[in-house]
């Protein structure tokens, strides 16, 4: 199916992935492989006690957003900015493309 437009919320547990056509709306659910760590918990931890990003569940949803050419993120707290970091450290052939789209 072509699409042009795609939407994503997520945070840190789901990722709602929806490709948009004048036709046709394809969506899909992606969570993280593993358990879901607690974000903020201090206790027997050094540093700052923040749980690591999913790198592997940000690149899951980068693949699932190829096709589109234009994007929008959106959701609670900082998932949708690390998605956003995500893509264009890791997958600048996107960024390349969205950009490339707009007007």
């Amino acid at each position: 199916m072509s699409h042009y437009h795609a939407m994503v919320w997520l945070d840190h547990v789901e990722a709602h992935v929806m490709h948009v056509s004048p036709d046709d709306v394809e969506m899909s659910l992606i969570q993280p492989k593993g358990p879901h760590p607690k974000l903020h918990s201090r206790v027997g931890t050094l540093g700052d006690g923040r749980a690591r990003e999913d790198q592997d569940h940000y690149h899951r949803v980068a693949e699932a957003l190829k096709g589109a050419s234009e994007l929008l993120i959106v959701g609670p707290a900082q998932a949708k900015f690390q998605l956003i970091k995500h893509i264009h450290a890791h997958d600048p052939e996107l960024v390349k493309m969205w950009l490339a789209s707009s007007p």
